[in-house]
């Protein structure tokens, strides 16, 4: 370790000059700095390595540990919903973020978009709800960049009240190069592509809708 020579240095000078160079002392200091290395390298490993976002292997399996989700569990909701994904250490922290999530949360507005900003902290979300959906959450991202990687945002698993159906929805852009351009009586006009990924709805039909703005086509 880096800082192992600070210990047995620190030791030394903090040692009363009539044991300095005392051949059993000197060993004592040897003994102790490395007492204190593996303190240190114990405490250093548990500030980094079991925080759930960098936890890795059986680290992050202890975490598991303490909020009661297993692989083995996290795999049988994966298959419950439907995803049927590999259980490794990125879809497992995440599954373990919703456990986290699930233990404390009240299901108000605030922790279902709390829940679901563990998984998405690329841009905020928008909040709403529709008449003719009754009982319905409705998350909608802004218009994201093709490069903005919403699988995380839809893979989320979903923590709400009983009886309330949550609907996520993500919606991306892209412009057009810079070589195509759309005329129009002799003008021209910049144009871009609006696509809405198909909604995070289990047991529906996936939709997707393609606009295009500002574009015209020669007839």
């Amino acid at each position: 370790m880096d800082d192992a020579p600070a210990f047995l240095e620190k030791l030394k000078r903090d040692l009363l000059e009539q044991f300095k160079g005392k051949p059993n002392i000197e060993i004592l200091q040897k003994a102790l700095a490395r007492q204190l290395e593996e303190i240190y390298k114990f405490f250093n490993e548990l500030n980094t390595l079991r925080w759930l976002q960098t936890a890795e292997g059986v680290q992050l399996d202890g975490i598991g540990d303490i909020v009661a989700m297993s692989r083995v569990e996290a795999m049988a909701v994966s298959n419950l919903i439907g995803q049927f994904v590999p259980m490794e250490d990125a879809v497992y922290r995440i599954y373990l973020a919703y456990k986290i999530h699930l233990n404390t949360n009240q299901t108000t507005y605030k922790d279902v978009y709390r829940a679901i900003k563990m998984f998405w902290d690329k841009s905020y979300l928008y909040y709403s709800e529709d008449l003719d959906w009754p009982a319905t959450i409705f998350f909608d991202t802004p218009i994201l960049s093709p490069w903005d990687d919403a699988s995380a945002l839809l893979l989320a698993p979903r923590v709400k009240a009983a009886g309330v159906q949550l609907i996520i929805r993500a919606t991306t852009e892209t412009p057009l190069e810079e070589t195509v351009t759309a005329y129009i009586g002799g003008v021209a006009w910049p144009g871009n592509m609006t696509t809405t990924l198909p909604p995070y709805l289990p047991d529906a039909s996936h939709e997707q809708v393609l606009t295009v703005f500002g574009a015209a086509f020669a007839g």
